[in-house]
């Protein structure tokens, strides 16, 4: 992706928000901190630190310290307009408020780089402790960069950086909210590019020292914080990573007996229940189970958590935590080369859908699509039963894959239009594949007509129940009267913004007036700048339309006296 196309490649939603923050001034000290590589401040419900590295306008990486999980959020959408903006990519925007420095962007790391070499050693030694005395979190992120020079303190070190991040993000009472959680992480993340970097030198005792230190402890820091970006869960993923390729790599054997030893124990600990890690140590010690022993010992231990499953649990947490369990048996008999009891237990328990559907894997593998059809068609019912349509959905896949396979077109229509149901259009598409161009048109009425039948009014809502799915199927066969005719049935901005790009040309009359009535009704439910210049951006597009200048002028002369007290939209509206 480049600077010059990433608005074609992202997401609309969050191009929009982007920007919205880079119109309304929220960038600052936008700098090119060395070629191609750029540094801003994004003011939003707190200021947010973004870095861009770009190679010939292509962008290689990017980084938010925000807590979203998006990997190009509104943040660093904002700044890629902003050095559009100062590279002179973008065309003028006389009105724009943005705050980036006008003219050549400083690139500051020589700059600095030369004064902090003229800075005495002792002199620079000093101002970094006493700015660590003084800033916790600068402190967090200084230990957790050096961290690897002081591997003699082992895993409490790092224990020790995870929970100071922790403190220092927390309120007073502890928690951790959706706000500081990116200042939590980020020495957790630092701590973790260690390990990496210490795997690709052989120091595997660091590597297990932080992988160890990061699972117990951000997950102690899970519990009190929010954790809606997903970045805590993450990192302890990484660290179960790390210790799985330590056990796949030729590390010391004492180093893979320790590991085997704090996972059984790590196991046995319910609080890694929370958010589903338990099923995680027993990841690794099946990996780091490296001889017979090891594997005998762990297979005890499977088999009294199988055993000690509460027998006062709901039936649906008994199933869930005795497939993973017999999952993680199956996959420890096959690597002691047990193949036999492995597929007899799993006979055993074909009532668990896991386990039936590697089954009916292994069989269409072999091409024994009677038998595979066979294994679905007995549990399909009973999955249907349970409410569990991810499942029979699965299984449906299946039966379509063989129906395919064996050219069967009969089935292959009928478990199509049964997964289709108005929502995949791969599925409809397969449908069609099955007819001559005579015989589809009827067909494709005959699903238009079961859409319809759902395409009901939404009681206080404007639109439609079915419109995506009805518009979908226009696009397809080329419908364009009737996709004219669903957008004024269901005219919400967001919907006819969808569509109206395939029909500007074809229709710019009927859609002005469409826009016109969508306008009026967006303007009465929303206010706020965010909305104004969502409608002064519809504007703009429609004053390039025939007719469109005079439309354009009639609605903002009647948005304009029907809403003197919005001084933000009026200021929006001057800008067209």
């Amino acid at each position: 992706m480049t600077l010059n196309n990433f608005e074609q490649q992202l997401n609309k939603v969050q191009l929009t928000k982007g920007l919205d923050y880079f119109e309304s001034g929220c960038i600052s000290e936008l700098e090119e901190w060395e070629t191609g590589v750029w540094n801003a401040i994004v003011a939003g419900s707190k200021d947010y630190h973004v870095k861009i590295a770009l190679k010939k306008g292509t962008i290689e990486k990017s980084y938010c310290d925000c807590p979203h999980d998006a990997e190009y959020c509104k943040h660093i959408i904002a700044v890629l307009y902003a050095i559009k903006e100062e590279r002179g990519v973008l065309p003028d925007k006389t009105n724009i408020k943005s705050t980036s420095a006008k003219g050549i962007a400083k690139k500051l790391k020589d700059a600095i780089g030369e004064m902090v070499n003229k800075i005495p050693e002792k002199d620079l030694r000093r101002f970094v402790v006493d700015h660590a005395e003084t800033d916790c979190e600068f402190r967090n992120m200084l230990v957790a960069h050096f961290s690897s020079s002081f591997s003699e303190s082992g895993s409490h070190l790092y224990a020790e950086i995870i929970k100071n991040a922790a403190r220092t993000a927390g309120d007073r009472h502890g928690f951790i909210d959706y706000y500081n959680a990116a200042k939590a992480i980020q020495p957790v993340y630092l701590l973790l590019q260690k390990a990496d970097t210490a795997f690709g030198q052989g120091h595997y005792s660091v590597v297990a020292d932080i992988a160890f230190a990061v699972i117990e402890n951000v997950h102690d820091m899970m519990t009190g914080m929010d954790d809606s970006s997903g970045s805590a869960g993450d990192c302890i993923k990484d660290g179960f990573e790390l210790l799985a390729r330590l056990c796949q790599a030729d590390i010391p054997f004492d180093l893979k007996e320790q590991i085997f030893k704090e996972a059984e124990r790590e196991a046995k600990n319910k609080k890694y229940d929370y958010a589903g890690f338990d099923d995680y140590w027993l990841d690794i010690l099946v990996h780091a189970a490296c001889d017979s022993n090891k594997q005998q010992q762990l297979l005890q231990l499977i088999d009294k958590m199988l055993s000690g499953l509460a027998r006062d649990a709901s039936d649906w947490t008994k199933e869930f935590n005795t497939r993973r369990l017999l999952g993680h048996k199956i996959s420890l008999l096959r690597r002691m080369d047990r193949n036999a009891e492995a597929d007899a237990l799993r006979l055993r328990h074909l009532d668990i859908d896991d386990l039936r559907m590697e089954l009916i894997e292994e069989k269409l593998e072999k091409k024994e699509y009677s038998a595979a059809r066979q294994l679905i068609e007995e549990d399909i019912g009973m999955a249907t039963k349970k409410d569990h349509p991810g499942t029979v959905v699965a299984y449906k896949e299946r039966l379509l894959r063989i129906a395919r396979e064996l050219k069967d077109i009969t089935s292959i229509r009928s478990v199509a239009r049964e997964l289709y149901a108005g929502r995949n259009m791969e599925y409809y598409k397969i449908i069609k594949q099955t007819y001559n161009a005579q015989e589809w048109p009827a067909i494709a009425e005959d699903l238009i007509k079961d859409l319809q039948k759902l395409n009901k009014p939404i009681p206080g809502f404007r639109g439609t129940i079915n419109g995506e799915a009805l518009a979908a199927v226009f696009i397809e066969e080329g419908y364009w009267n009737r996709l004219l005719e669903l957008l004024q049935q269901n005219p919400r901005l967001e919907f006819i913004e969808s569509y109206s790009g395939l029909l500007t040309d074809k229709f710019p009359e009927e859609l002005l007036h469409v826009y016109k009535e969508t306008l009026i009704n967006y303007a009465e439910q929303n206010t706020g700048r965010t909305y104004y210049v969502t409608i002064r951006k519809v504007l703009k597009k429609m004053q390039g339309w025939n007719g469109g200048q005079v439309m354009v002028k009639q609605l903002t002369d009647e948005f304009i006296l029907r809403y003197k007290a919005r001084k933000a939209m009026i200021e929006e509206l001057g800008n067209l």
